[in-house]
């Protein structure tokens, strides 16, 4: 992202802050702040479909980037108030990559005779949320009362216009939103409206054809339904293709999905945290964990592969790797000191989305990425019979839960079968080359016999020997890339290797980071950890595992 074109707000940020910023928008790798609103929509059509259980996970539940807790952020749910009583303005969406940018404006809630802030959502097109911003004292804080009015409006428009499928622009039907005059002026009692904002946003949410709300002392005559009735319409209701969940609320239809539900909980290990288990010792926690099943089926694992396939740019990689070893931790976890472990090693695990930075070797790296991919998959295809690759997502074993490998991709051929692919684009070799003496050495290739093999104690070789135990591919091609050439090295299992590292990495796995995921023990507490083996072993970048 060095080259992108920063706003005047980006530029003010600290280096703690600006980091942050430049992490939540690696999706659409563009600043939402100088997107120009000729090229956007209007259109409520075009609006993410974000509801209120998105507002909520995102406010509640989203750990902060600063204090690695749930935001927690229960007082912005009240936003609603200003989206009703239309403090909200010029809003405008923009997809990027399968991604979609809104760009709104807000009143001050103390101060209207100020200049509106400006805020920014990025989303999935479904409405699941992934970051914000906001320009407001508070922005940094990523859940103020701004952004979260923002949420509420969009969430009020669409049930608002929900049947308008014909509406051209929300500009194209009266009184879309209320646009607050700048000036207050007096008015007649008869014409103020004193209906408390809550009502406001509950008639905002509904068809301009049905009523707004109801009395409160008014009760809808509802008749009496038999239970064999009830149970008629909830069996009709499951025989629906999709849509319907009313009839999973009640029994004996609910059981069916109780048990799918509690063990896809598991398969996100985020889940292990509980507030109670900071409390507890570093052996109850130990025990605690050696109790867990965290087994993931083989179908679990081939849907987890395809859901995360877009590896970096995907919020479900992240997911999914949180509280894993993955195979470019694998030797940092085998040579540090269980008794003193590295604490950022830890959070490298642990807490993957808050332990992202790119310096200017891996952003080489990710740039060129898919142009050594095609050196070398054209050189491929003239040797190999029927020679194709494919993208990959996070792989895990059922064999090995607790790990995770994300090659840069899979190959096959008729002669060779099905391996994977490991690429490095060093950026010590930009524009020298691999022949340079000491190049490909830096890579932990070296000369044994008049023969080039990848050195056993170096990084790459742990992590595309964890790549080969997980994903049970019979090989990896380890390619190193210039712009003057590659270099290219086969690698095989090595069933002795593994079996020996594998075990260390396990046992530092129930040692160490279950203990982090129940309870945080060792970064609540602040153990003090040194690192024993050199810092690049586990140097935390956003890169493929």
């Amino acid at each position: 992202m060095s080259n992108i074109h920063r706003s005047k707000y980006m530029l003010t940020l600290d280096k703690k802050h600006l980091n942050r910023y430049l992490h939540k928008i690696v999706c659409i790798d563009v600043d939402p702040y100088v997107i120009d609103h000729k090229d956007c929509s209007i259109d409520v059509k075009d609006y993410p479909k974000i509801m209120y259980g998105d507002i909520y996970n995102y406010l509640v539940h989203e750990i902060s980037a600063f204090t690695y807790e749930e935001m927690k952020a229960y007082k912005s749910l009240e936003a609603y108030k200003q989206a009703a009583c239309g403090w909200v303005k010029n809003v405008y969406t923009k997809k990027y990559y399968q991604k979609v940018v809104v760009l709104g404006q807000v009143f001050h809630s103390q101060r209207l005779n100020d200049k509106l802030v400006n805020c920014w959502i990025i989303t999935e097109s479904n409405g699941q949320i992934l970051s914000s911003h906001c320009d407001c004292v508070a922005g940094l804080g990523e859940s103020c009362t701004h952004v979260s009015a923002v949420f509420f409006f969009i969430d009020m428009s669409l049930r608002r216009f929900e049947g308008h499928e014909d509406t051209k622009s929300v500009t194209d039907v009266k009184a879309y939103w209320k646009a607050p005059s700048k000036i207050a002026g007096p008015s007649k009692l008869v014409d103020i409206d004193f209906t408390i904002p809550a009502k406001l946003y509950q008639s905002s949410c509904v068809n301009e054809d049905g009523p707004l709300y109801m009395r409160e002392n008014e009760q809808p005559t509802i008749p009496y339904v038999s239970g064999d009735e009830l149970h008629r319409v909830l069996r009709n209701l499951r025989a629906t293709p999709r849509g319907c969940v009313l009839h999973l609320t009640t029994k004996p239809f609910s059981q069916e999905i109780a048990t799918e539900l509690k063990s896809k909980q598991t398969f996100k290990l985020s889940f292990l945290y509980r507030p109670e288990y900071e409390a507890e010792t570093l052996e109850n926690l130990q025990k605690i964990g050696n109790e867990l099943d965290l087994s993931v089926p083989i179908d679990e694992c081939r849907k987890i592969e395809k859901l995360t396939v877009k590896q970096a740019h995907s919020k479900e990689w992240f997911d999914y790797r949180t509280g894993r070893i993955t195979a470019s931790k694998f030797k940092g976890v085998c040579r540090t000191d269980i008794a003193k472990p590295s604490i950022s090693l830890i959070k490298s695990i642990c807490y993957p989305t808050l332990q992202q930075f790119k310096t200017l070797a891996t952003r080489y790296g990710c740039n060129h990425e898919k142009l050594a991919y095609k050196d070398y998959s054209n050189d491929m295809a003239l040797l190999h019979g029927n020679f194709g690759g494919s993208e990959v997502g996070l792989c895990l074993n059922p064999k090995y839960p607790y790990f995770g490998a994300s090659p840069d991709a899979l190959v096959e051929c008729d002669c060779c079968g099905l391996g994977c692919v490991e690429i490095k684009c060093p950026y010590c070799a930009k524009d020298i080359g691999l022949s340079e003496i000491g190049v490909l050495k830096k890579v932990g290739v070296k000369e044994v016999g008049g023969e080039a093999v990848l050195d056993h104690n170096h990084t790459y070789f742990y992590q595309m020997q964890m790549q080969l135990a997980v994903t049970g591919l019979a090989y990896c091609d380890f390619v190193v890339w210039s712009k003057q050439g590659y270099f290219k090295k086969r690698l095989l299992p090595d069933e002795k290797f593994w079996k020996i590292e594998s075990i260390k990495a396990a046992s530092f796995y129930k040692t160490v980071i279950l203990p982090e995921m129940l309870g945080k023990y060792f970064t609540n507490k602040k153990v003090q950890a040194v690192n024993n083996d050199t810092s690049a072993d586990w140097e935390i970048i956003i890169e493929n595992e």
